[in-house]
């Protein structure tokens, strides 16, 4: 057997070794995803617990030493020194140089009420704190408190601020400066994270770490607290997860190894003598069938029950095959013939009706253009009679000319004849061009189209349709496109719209709304008609079905523009009442666009 299908067994052993180790992969992976994920996860929920208790040991030891620095600022000495400091700093002198926070001396100082120095217990540092984040605020705002963490040259230190106040007013501040160290050392910080860094700041802006020497290149996980207006990160150590995974996978790949070697010998073995021969015959026979010289297919011996279960089918199938091929060439033919025939039947029709229309909107322009022409050719005439006695150096004449002609309002008005004359060309240029756009509409070609252009112009083109019955009103959206054939697309809105302007018995209102939901963009096409039966708008997307009168329409489009739009993955509804009126919803996808710069 292997000698007489050597393709079909090398394929399916191929398959056999390939599904094995695929599925060896795919059990290894999910196995060894789904242990990490796990293993991490009770990591990180661990680490997390353990993070935020240093963060609120943290936030305790800012709040102890801010509220012992409120009981200080409560001193009468202190305010009434900042208000008086020439007399009375001498004598705050002693006073300051023995205040302590918890039992320790730092770095404290005594602002003006301008952020100026006047009293520091240590030499150092900044002369003005005007410029300090937190001046303005304590400033503004007597009854708060300042923490922020100073990062300078010569160190990393935790400032506190309380402001001293007089008279409901800021008159100073009291300054304390502690050593981000000691911060870290006093809060017990070390000890409560052990191997777990800490950030303060976003990562990306170099914020304070706590417990640098452990920083790893793991992502930094955000905690939901925050310390000191500042956001907390952490990261976690997965190397001792990787670790214990590690060993796990190793023993399950032995196991999987040998599972997967049994179950190919064994699925090789039968299924060599159930599949391979039957496929071998099925698939020669279907090459028969392609050629159209099919013989009977006889069931090999050995088969399983479902290949001799195919092999029946098949041979039924093939005989209908061959009695229907013939049959469906014929009918094929005709649907194409039949095809062709009722979409130049209504491209015919919608051309027909927008014909006067369009003749109607170029004429007007081009009237108004050639009136323009024959003022301007006066005008020209008089300022060549003009420049003619300028060039006799007549200047009696000259003088009698101007004041007969007014030279300088003729060329103001050739300009606005010209200007006027331009907007008029450019009308008859748009609707030559949406003509021509509104020609393709039979090309299979598509492309993003603007959705706002393209009822734009087709608009332009029906205009005639809809002016004289019906007042305009739009809501589109810009920058909306969807890929289509543009022409297509517009015949779908040109249906539409004069659809619901031939429903319009008398003066009315036809409204078009863009708008977008979950990836799509819906245009909302309603007029204040005579609206329609239930019965009838189960029927309006039928081929030949029509409510108008003989002769005005041909029952083609509002199916053929269902199908347009069904092929570009979309969908059209409508909602009608009698009365009135009528609300057709065109539903399109989306696509993004590249916008020029």
């Amino acid at each position: 057997m292997d000698k007489q299908y050597p393709e079909i067994n090398k394929t399916f052993s191929r398959f056999i070794v390939s599904s094995m180790v695929i599925l060896t992969v795919l059990v290894l992976t999910v196995a060894g995803t789904s242990v990490q994920r796990l293993l991490i996860e009770n990591l990180k929920g661990e680490q997390n617990v353990r993070v935020q208790e240093a963060v609120l040991s943290l936030r305790q030891y800012v709040q102890v030493r801010s509220n012992q620095l409120l009981d200080q600022r409560s001193i009468p000495l202190l305010t009434q020194t900042v208000i008086q400091p020439e007399s009375l700093l001498p004598s705050a002198d002693d006073l300051l140089s023995e205040l302590y926070l918890q039992q320790q001396l730092y770095q404290q100082k005594l602002l003006d009420f301008s952020g100026g120095v006047l009293y520091q217990r240590y030499s150092g540092g900044l002369a003005d704190y005007s410029s300090r984040s937190w001046f303005t605020l304590l400033s503004d705002n007597p009854d708060q408190t300042a923490s922020v963490i100073i990062k300078e040259a010569k160190g990393t230190h935790l400032e506190l601020v309380v402001p001293l106040v007089y008279n409901g007013l800021t008159e100073g501040f009291l300054l304390t400066h502690i050593p981000w160290d000691r911060v870290i050392s006093e809060s017990n910080l070390l000890d409560s994270l052990q191997e777990i860094p800490l950030l303060l700041g976003e990562p990306e802006n170099d914020g304070f770490v706590v417990n640098p020497d452990n920083i790893s290149s793991a992502s930094w996980l955000p905690l939901e607290q925050s310390l000191l207006n500042y956001p907390v990160y952490f990261q976690i150590d997965e190397s001792k997860v990787n670790a214990l995974i590690s060993r796990h996978l190793v023993v399950l790949l032995v196991v999987m190894l040998i599972v997967a070697g049994v179950m190919t010998m064994f699925a090789l073995h039968w299924g060599q003598r159930l599949f391979v021969l039957p496929i071998e015959s099925l698939r020669q026979h279907i090459k028969l069938l392609e050629d159209g010289t099919l013989k009977k297919l006889k069931t090999p011996r050995n088969s399983s029950s479902e290949m001799a279960g195919l092999i029946r089918q098949f041979n039924r199938m093939a005989a209908r095959v061959l009695d229907r091929e013939e049959q469906l060439k014929l009918k094929n033919h005709q649907l194409i013939e039949n095809q062709q025939q009722l979409l130049q039947s209504e491209k015919m029709a919608s051309v027909g009706t927008m014909a006067a229309g369009v003749a109607h909107e170029i004429n007007n322009p081009v009237a108004f253009v050639l009136s323009n022409t024959h003022t301007l050719k006066e005008y020209i005439e008089e300022l060549s009679e003009l420049i003619t006695a300028i060039d006799q150096q007549n200047w009696q004449q000259v003088v009698e000319l101007d004041q007969k002609y007014n030279a300088p309002e003729l060329i103001q008005d050739s300009q606005d004849i010209l200007s006027e004359s331009e907007e008029g060309l450019v009308r008859v240029k748009d609707i030559v061009s949406g003509l021509k756009r509104f020609a393709h509409a039979d090309s299979d070609t598509k492309e993003p189209v603007n959705v706002k252009d393209c009822i734009g112009f087709t608009i332009k083109l029906i205009w005639n349709e809809i002016k004289y019955v019906a007042e305009l009103k739009q809501d589109l959206i810009d920058d909306v496109y969807v890929e289509a054939n543009d022409g297509q697309l517009s015949q779908v809105f040109a249906n539409l719209l004069i659809n619901a302007s031939h429903a319009i018995e008398q003066q009315g209102v036809i409204e078009i709304v863009m708008t977008k939901v979950d990836g799509f963009v819906q245009i909302l096409i309603s007029d204040t008609g005579k609206g329609m039966s239930a019965e009838k708008i189960q029927r309006i997307f039928e081929p030949f079905y029509t409510d108008k009168e003989v002769g005005v329409g041909t029952g083609l489009g509002l199916s053929i523009s269902l199908g347009i739009v069904q092929g570009l993955a979309g969908d059209i509804q409508v909602d009608s009442e009698p009365g009135v009126g009528t609300r057709f919803v065109v539903r399109l996808p989306m696509i993004k666009v590249a916008q020029p710069h």
